[in-house]
């Protein structure tokens, strides 16, 4: 796909490790029976889906979610943690490559556990999303969902992250009695930094992107020698090639998980390309 960089990318060399921007991230601070900092579908006096459990994997609590019964006594209420989603917003310094945590989900039916995040521009415009229905784990789990860049319209720094977490199954229900616990949030690595100049994409072209456990090919053609380097979100040097074939592949079924950068250069063109490898 086609697309203008409103910047050129450049690489903030940084060591990608988990950030803990996520306010109250490991649900230890608690207040009016709600977890400090995010909201939730509790109803005081009536019904409280989420609530403070004593079984973490650090600390003293985790979140609990339930789907319980509605007050109307028939209708299924899930649980439903929102940050970011109601002002104030939760700023971010950082363009992320995934979100981490911990969970267990005990389902009822088909139900899955819904992670999201969105992460946004100072002019609240979509940068990027990371979203997954994790499915049944009777012990505690890691997950990890990749930030997907090409997803959000704008090609700005995120300033600020909104999350939901929530059950429902694939008709968008959720089974009475489904149970979920979430601990240690965090957003790994910080990738992309943004200055003035703008960058055509269009011309070169990767696939598959993004890549699950495949090489990738890159094409472009204008029938130019073209040289190209690809880094990681650390700045690390992984490949340099070069070609006047019109196509290279690059060994990405040897590279890590996560966000990645390919550089093309051919004269004074030089075009910056985002490369997410999921395997």
């Amino acid at each position: 796909m086609e697309r203008t960089l409103l910047g050129a990318l450049f690489l903030i060399t940084q060591v990608a490790q988990a950030q803990n921007e996520i306010p109250n991230a490991g649900f230890e601070s608690w207040s009016a029976m709600n977890p400090v900092s995010w909201t939730t579908s509790n109803i005081p006096g009536s019904s409280n889906p989420v609530t403070q459990s004593s079984d973490a994997v650090e600390g003293a609590s985790s979140v609990r979610g339930e789907v319980v019964i509605a007050p109307d006594g028939v209708s299924p209420f899930p649980p439903v943690l929102l940050l970011g989603v109601i002002p104030p917003a939760v700023p971010v310094t950082q363009a992320y490559t995934a979100l981490t945590g911990m969970y267990k989900l005990a389902p009822v039916g088909g139900d899955e556990m819904l992670v999201e995040a969105s992460l946004f521009d100072a002019s609240s415009q979509l940068v990027a999303i990371a979203s997954a229905h994790l499915p049944a784990s009777t012990a505690w789990s890691s997950f990890s969902i990749p930030f997907d860049y090409d997803m959000g319209p704008s090609m700005q720094a995120p300033a600020s992250i909104q999350m939901v977490m929530t059950v429902e199954d694939g008709a968008g229900s959720a089974g009475t009695g489904t149970v979920f616990h979430v601990d240690d949030l965090a957003l790994s690595g910080g990738a992309i930094g943004i200055s003035e100049g703008a960058i055509e994409e269009g011309p070169v072209s990767l696939y598959p992107n993004p890549s699950n456990g495949r090489d990738v090919q890159v094409s472009w053609n204008d029938g130019a020698m073209r040289s190209f380097v690809v880094t990681d979100i650390s700045g690390r040097v992984l490949h340099r090639t070069s070609s006047a074939m019109n196509k290279v592949l690059l060994p990405a079924s040897s590279w890590a998980p996560g966000m990645h950068f390919l550089s093309s250069q051919e004269g004074d063109d030089q075009r910056v390309l985002r490369l997410l490898i999921t395997h």
